[in-house]
């Protein structure tokens, strides 16, 4: 996971992409909470929003965030054993949505830590 912590530090240090550009990304769409290419998340201790990256395929759920300026990420991809598709079991997309919330709290919870 260093890799996309890495990322996301250069991302938001400036050292990846214009200012502009950045803050391109970090504009809400009409698909809030997600801006163009990442996802906003609660505010941390400064009062500043997280933005980062999440996403996933049936068996597996993968999310990353970063402080906007780039000093503090986390990321965390979880891999549960086999379930059936949505195709096959309607039920399965609340499990992963459950997931994704449980990774997004503890995510959080790390940050906020790391932040005061």
């Amino acid at each position: 996971m260093s890799d996309v912590n890495d990322f996301f530090a250069a991302l938001f240090r400036g050292q990846l992409i214009s200012a502009i550009s950045l803050e391109e990304m970090k504009k809400k769409t009409s698909f809030a909470p997600y801006g163009l290419g990442i996802w906003e998340w609660s505010e941390d201790c400064s009062g500043a929003p997280r933005f980062g990256g999440k996403g996933g395929f049936w068996d597996y759920r993968t999310i990353a965030m970063s402080s906007t300026d780039g000093r503090y990420q986390a990321a965390m991809t979880f891999v549960p054993g086999p379930i059936p598709s949505p195709l096959e079991d309607p039920e399965s997309d609340k499990k992963h949505e459950l997931w994704s919330g449980q990774i997004a709290s503890a995510l959080l919870e790390t940050l906020d830590r790391l932040c005061q």
